[in-house]
């Protein structure tokens, strides 16, 4: 019997699986923090934060063609720097996907306080947790292809609303400008917070390299599903074997 990973995640769904895992709860809540942090000025923070972060996924985007297996940032820095390093690599990464599926999980909870207030209470918010969290769970436990398919219809229905509700702004702020209230003028630290914020609401395509041993093609869709043209590396037989 094979005891080999089943490739099963195609390019549109790794694709999928990046996007999931940059777009979150995080979405909605930010511009009000940065607005309150910025001013007028934090849009620049976004394209700042957008640069910074587009030299990381840049790095990603090098190393991840030419690697086959499973692990991700774990399975680069154990290649590259040895066993310590993946270990050390592979906590944090544990530790950063499960500090932000708390906080996306968090905010999820406080926004539907917004329209129904008993979502807050302390039972009712572990039970619409749980109804959240466990049907993923469930999905991703039966088999890499459910999983993959939840994914997308999830990228589906984040993207909707969220274009929807970018429209429905521009629509009403364009023709109806309004006094916005003034706003503290930001010095360092706050340009420097503000940054650090958005590098974590940027941040999350990393966790969809993880998987990679499941993808279909691996070396070619990871640098497409991260934004760049796929160009040939050679694979690396150390990762290969020492996996």
């Amino acid at each position: 019997m094979s005891t080999a990973l089943v490739r099963a995640i195609g390019r549109w769904s790794l694709v999928a699986l990046m996007l999931n895992g940059v777009i979150g709860s995080s979405v909605f809540g930010l511009p009000s923090v940065l607005w309150g942090r910025l001013g007028a000025a934090s849009p620049w923070a976004w394209l700042l934060a957008a640069v910074a972060i587009g030299l990381i996924v840049a790095c990603f985007d090098e190393v991840a063609s030419r690697f086959e297996g499973a692990g991700g940032p774990y399975l680069y820095a154990r290649v590259a720097f040895g066993r310590l390093a993946g270990i050390e690599m592979g906590w944090l990464a544990y530790l950063v996907r499960l500090t932000a599926s708390a906080t996306n999980a968090n905010l999820f909870v406080i926004y539907l306080g917004q329209f129904w207030p008993g979502a807050a209470g302390p039972v009712a918010s572990r039970v619409v947790l749980a109804l959240v969290i466990i049907p993923l769970a469930f999905a991703n436990v039966r088999g890499v292809r459910g999983g993959a398919r939840v994914s997308t219809v999830l990228l589906i229905v984040k993207l909707l609303p969220l274009a929807t509700f970018a429209l429905m702004g521009l629509a009403l702020a364009v023709p109806h400008p309004v006094a916005h209230p003034a706003a503290p003028v930001p010095g360092l630290h706050d340009w420097l917070d503000v940054i650090l914020i958005l590098m974590f609401a940027y941040g999350g395509f990393e966790a969809a390299l993880v998987p990679l041993a499941e993808a279909k093609a691996p070396q070619r869709d990871a640098p497409f599903a991260l934004g760049s043209r796929y160009s040939p590396a050679p694979s690396c037989m150390a990762a290969r074997s020492s996996w």
